[in-house]
């Protein structure tokens, strides 16, 4: 009996020295919460400065669109037109009508709104957009990267979209999705299937990736299954 105790102390020693020289293994992780992913409200929560921003219709909006969409509100701390404050409300409107007859009765995704026209654009913002010309028929705009998921160590998946926008379309030029993170050595990357495209009934830029993320933790390599779709009102 001894023996055999001994046998497997030793079967356990010989078992975890060899876990800790494999510097290659691999950990399965679950989607990211919200926590996480704080630019975005959970559904049915609007922060609290948000009414200041806006008129009590307004907000009544922003509580329906709240039940299908995680929305990122930062763009009402910016300064608005007049004119691009019609384009972001009528695409509202004809959201929460739809919620409301029923045509989009289940979560949607992450809801971005696109900044001013000329805005500056950098890596830190979501979804953005600047004017790059007018050619006839109708403006071109560049965003700047659509956050799709983000990791609490820091790779992040990000996507990238051109489109020409007229009085009654959105035409989409050319778009990409990449890794990045705000720290060196991560090495992320991801393998999967992604698309960017236009939804003329809810008027919004559909962008959507689902595949394995995958980047470097110190000595472990991170393998986490992402599904995520992230929407914006050009």
């Amino acid at each position: 009996m001894n023996r055999l105790r001994h046998l497997m102390s030793l079967c356990i020693f010989i078992s975890l020295m060899a876990c800790e020289q494999n510097e290659d293994w691999v950990v399965n992780e679950p989607m990211q919460s919200f926590e996480e992913n704080p630019e975005y409200a959970p559904l049915n929560t609007i922060p609290d400065w948000v009414s200041e921003k806006v008129t009590p219709k307004e907000y009544e909006l922003w509580r329906t669109m709240s039940s299908r969409y995680e929305i990122n509100y930062s763009f009402l701390k910016k300064d608005i037109s007049e004119k691009r404050k019609k384009e972001i409300y009528d695409c509202i409107n004809n959201i929460c009508e739809r919620i409301e007859k029923g045509q989009i009765n289940k979560y949607e995704g992450f809801l971005n709104i696109a900044d001013e026209d000329g805005t500056t654009l950098s890596d830190s913002q979501y979804f953005g957009r600047i004017a790059t010309r007018s050619p006839e028929g109708g403006a071109e705009y560049k965003t700047n990267g659509c956050t799709l998921y983000t990791h609490s160590l820091g790779p992040y998946i990000k996507a990238a979209v051109t489109y020409k926008k007229s009085d009654d379309d959105v035409a989409i030029t050319s778009s990409s999705v990449y890794t990045g993170s705000p720290y060196l050595g991560n090495d992320p990357s991801f393998s999967g299937a992604s698309s960017v495209s236009y939804d003329k009934d809810k008027k919004l830029i559909a962008a959507s990736c689902s595949g394995t993320l995958s980047f470097k933790d110190g000595s472990r390599k991170v393998e986490v299954t992402v599904q995520k779709t992230g929407f914006m009102i050009p």
